[in-house]
């Protein structure tokens, strides 16, 4: 917390910034408050998603080393995130599979969907301010 005013040794407003919960949180929200007292003056939401510079990563990698990259961009959902990665790199090569793989990883995208949801609801709470969503 930063004073902006000092008045006859008593603060006048403060400046706080709320937020992020935790930085590896998805779809971070930050709130920066003035407030005097109780009552706040101002506040400025910002929502934004968390730049690790994955991309440039990329670039100075071979194909086949740049999976584990993927592993630490989402907590629930790693295989999707890697499946996807897998499949541009299967199509740039133009090496496609077999019905029955394709079956597969479909089974294991939708498996992993109901707990990225759940993730992304209970996340979403917190950063509006519950303090029990997650399990």
């Amino acid at each position: 917390m930063k004073t902006l005013y000092l008045h006859n040794n008593y603060f006048i407003d403060f400046f706080i910034n709320l937020g992020p919960q935790h930085p590896a949180t998805h779809g971070v929200l930050r709130s920066i408050a003035i407030l005097h007292g109780e009552i706040i003056q101002w506040i400025s939401p910002e929502i934004g998603l968390l730049h690790r510079g994955t991309e440039k990563l990329i670039e100075c990698n071979y194909y086949n080393s740049n999976i584990g990259y993927f592993d630490r961009s989402d907590h629930v959902s790693v295989i999707i995130q890697e499946l996807v990665f897998i499949i541009i790199l299967e199509r740039i090569i133009n090496c496609y599979c077999s019905n029955y793989i394709s079956l597969w990883r479909t089974l294991l995208i939708e498996f992993y969907r109901n707990p990225n949801h759940s993730l992304n609801i209970t996340t979403h709470a917190i950063d509006i301010g519950l303090f029990t969503t997650m399990p």
